[in-house]
């Protein structure tokens, strides 16, 4: 009994997970902006070395994307964003995001530091043919050698390879 609830729980958990994940996404008039933070140890030598990320503990990779909804196949948006993380201590960090172009597709990353276990305040601005779009959220980071909880399967559903 006690191993049917178990997986069961687990089952539960996967589900939760990718419903959490798939809900990273906001959406003004015409754009649909999509993101993600990650642990940078999620991240594989190989992709880490092309774009000069650094793959340390207590570093996470913000990647933002902003499409079209307008137009057939909804094409990535050449655009501008910056934004700010505030933790719950006070501390506040600008986020210096880098354009990336792989053919057609287009996609902004910005890296930071940040203490374990720390839950932050995420405040991004996307600014496009001169309107501003602004979106918050909250996620809290660990360490890649933290012991992760069921809330931290949440928070990290899939690691990148």
């Amino acid at each position: 009994m006690a191993l049917n609830m178990k997986y069961l729980l687990c089952v539960i958990l996967l589900l939760i997970s990718q419903l959490s994940y798939a809900d990273h996404s906001h959406q003004f008039e015409q754009l649909e902006v999509r993101y993600s933070v990650i642990p940078t140890t999620f991240i594989s030598d190989k992709i880490a070395a092309t774009y000069g990320i650094k793959r340390k503990q207590c570093y996470a990779l913000m990647k933002v994307s902003v499409f079209n909804t307008e137009q057939a196949g909804k094409p990535s948006l050449n655009t501008k964003i910056d934004g700010k993380i505030f933790s719950g201590l006070g501390e506040k960090k600008r986020l210096r995001f880098r354009r990336i172009q792989e053919g057609y597709k287009i996609y902004y990353l910005a890296q930071f530091k940040h203490p374990p276990q720390t839950e932050f305040k995420f405040v991004v601005n996307i600014h496009h043919q001169n309107k501003p779009h602004q979106f918050k959220f909250n996620q809290t980071l660990f360490s890649d050698n933290e012991p992760f909880s069921a809330s931290a399967l949440l928070l990290y559903p899939q690691r990148l390879s």
